[in-house]
């Protein structure tokens, strides 16, 4: 999140993609763990 937070404050304006890689976040916990700190509710 710090990092997209980052990059919302440059002056350019960068395309940002996220995968989803699960439908829920007990999938995205065990595919990607760091989902655990940055749960996809916060990144969006």
């Amino acid at each position: 999140i710090p990092g997209i937070e980052r990059l919302a404050g440059e002056p350019f304006f960068p395309n940002l993609s996220i995968s989803l890689t699960g439908v829920t976040n007990r999938t995205r916990d065990a595919l990607m763990p760091i989902n655990r700190k940055y749960p996809i509710e916060a990144v969006m």
